[in-house]
């Protein structure tokens, strides 16, 4: 990958659409420093592009018919190799014109196209790409369209306007009159603060009370219960949210590019459930299936394989007890040995003399 065809993918390459933008980049993307062994299936650029897979494959067809494209007839990728038969894509050489790079760069490229077996790019083998062509326009534009709701003419375009601010000659309907402002005609007095309230306040001596105290705790409480609460997630999620914990986890897991197919997620999430039924956790379940995955094919096959053959879940360690503190007498510095899985090779040890018990109960407590 190199980022010149990268660059004039997505700024200089005369595509017709952003369709063909967007499947271009994706190609360069997997390809070599001159546009070379560029492959990848329709699918994954239908997925990249958003679009359909059959989309995908005619835009390509319509940029190789435009020059952008070529079939790669040389030397195909060890990548690609060793894909299988039915899963082979085809392997596109992007087509970047010689006058996109400099003369240095361009020397520099042709440098390492020799060293690969490869024909240097000329002018005559690499020449200028023709314009897109336009995107066809639309066949009822400009026509009249008498099935369009009209819009509708907001106000009384024909009212004339009076000299007064805000004011029109237009006569008002059904002969309502409008009180300039200021002159209210209703008969209430101004409002007053009224001396009765709308509900009595309560004694002070009722609110130190236990009655009042007990109240207000369980008011409090029924606010807090109102609030959120964290969701347990994972293998402690309820059967409701189980299984889109269980797909989460398996889409965490490193896919090639594709990820799982529908049946693929499907079975993985039933086996992960299952798993978590067992007692394995989140965590230590994710670290054994993504263990020693080197030179593995398939992907969904080792971990369906680990999932149905897992092991009963590791016991968590305990806790070494705590060391009993030092008496600082130099004649207790003698230190007895100890068993290594109780405070391990390092650390000071029980002194016999002020401690004389403490062996013995260290030990029992990992029995």
């Amino acid at each position: 990958m190199s980022l010149y065809p990268i660059l004039w993918a997505a700024e200089h390459a005369p595509v017709r659409d952003a369709e063909e933008r967007a499947i271009l980049s994706a190609l360069v993307l997997k390809g070599d420093f001159d546009g070379s062994n560029c492959y990848r299936s329709y699918p994954t650029l239908a997925r990249i592009a958003r679009i359909d897979p059959k989309t995908a494959g005619s835009k390509c067809r319509a940029m190789e018919k435009r020059g952008i494209l070529r079939r790669q007839t040389g030397p195909k990728p060890e990548g690609w190799k060793k894909l299988p038969k039915d899963k082979k894509p085809v392997v596109w050489e992007v087509m970047i014109p010689a006058e996109f790079w400099s003369p240095i760069q361009l020397e520099e490229i042709n440098a390492q196209r020799q060293e690969r077996g490869r024909v240097p790019i000329t002018q005559e083998n690499r020449p200028a790409l023709p314009e897109a062509p336009p995107k066809a326009a639309r066949s009822d534009k400009g026509k009249p369209r008498p099935e369009r709701r009209k819009k509708r003419e907001r106000g009384d375009s024909q009212s004339p306007r009076s000299n007064e601010s805000g004011g029109t000659h237009s006569p008002l309907a059904g002969g309502l009159t409008v009180p300039s402002r200021g002159d209210s005609q209703s008969p209430n007095p101004p409002i007053e603060p009224s001396d009765i309230t709308s509900s009595p306040l309560p004694p002070t001596d009722a609110l130190a009370s236990p009655e009042s105290q007990a109240q207000t705790r369980e008011e409090e409480g029924d606010f807090l219960n109102l609030q959120p609460q964290p969701q347990p997630t994972g293998a402690d999620a309820p059967h409701g949210g189980r299984r889109a914990a269980a797909e989460e986890l398996v889409l965490s897991l490193p896919w090639r590019e594709g990820g799982p197919t529908a049946s693929q997620l499907k079975s993985l999430t039933v086996l992960v459930d299952a798993a978590w039924s067992a007692g394995w956790s989140s965590e230590a379940l994710r670290q054994e299936l993504v263990a020693d995955l080197g030179g593995v094919r398939s992907l969904y096959g080792v971990w369906a394989s680990r999932l149905k053959e897992l092991p009963a879940p590791r016991p968590a360690q305990k806790a070494r007890p705590a060391l009993p503190p030092r008496c600082g007498d130099a004649r207790h510095d003698s230190y007895v040995p100890l068993d290594r899985n109780l405070y391990g090779d390092e650390g000071p040890r029980p002194c016999p003399v002020c401690h004389p018990t403490a062996i013995a109960k260290a030990q029992e407590s990992l029995r």
